[in-house]
């Protein structure tokens, strides 16, 4: 059977009867990617684990990196899970990142968290959000429209503008 996922700047492919599958050109397509590969059992003598966490080091300062890991092995699950985590992570983080650059143009100064949930369909999405050392009511509307997190979502913990 041929399974494949795309997360954090990489794949995990499996193995089937008639060999590796083709990978998504999609994935690999960039001008600029660089696209590292293993093939190998994933297993706990091979560490993937901290492959994954690592290469998410990697993509954070190198958007473009790309890896692609082919095989299966006992260690597939915990793998998958690593891979979902640090989906969820990267995309608080960006999200975060995004209300913050928003939150500077409008002339304030905050810190920005923001938690996911998992969706129907696997895939974390942004559910709230909590903004400390700023409130303004602009900001929380743009996160409302951009992001769609309702404002009953929204914490703000600071002054009013």
């Amino acid at each position: 059977p041929f399974v494949l996922q795309e997360c954090v700047g990489y794949f995990l492919q499996s193995f089937g009867k008639h060999g590796v599958s083709k990978i998504s050109l999609r994935f690999l397509k960039s001008a600029y990617a660089v696209v590292f590969g293993i093939a190998a059992r994933i297993s706990p003598v091979k560490d993937m684990t901290t492959l994954v966490r690592a290469f998410a080091q990697t993509v954070a300062m190198y958007p473009s990196a790309r890896l692609v890991i082919a095989g299966d092995g006992e260690q597939r699950q915990e793998l998958e899970k690593e891979q979902k985590k640090e989906l969820q992570t990267l995309i608080e983080q960006q999200t975060a990142a995004y209300i913050s650059d928003k939150a500077r143009s409008l002339g304030l100064d905050c810190r920005v968290t923001v938690c996911c949930k998992v969706g129907e369909e696997g895939v974390p999405y942004p559910d709230s959000v909590t903004v400390e050392g700023a409130a303004s009511e602009e900001l929380g509307a743009w996160i409302t429209q951009e992001l769609n997190i309702p404002t009953e979502r929204q914490v703000f913990h600071g002054v009013e503008e």
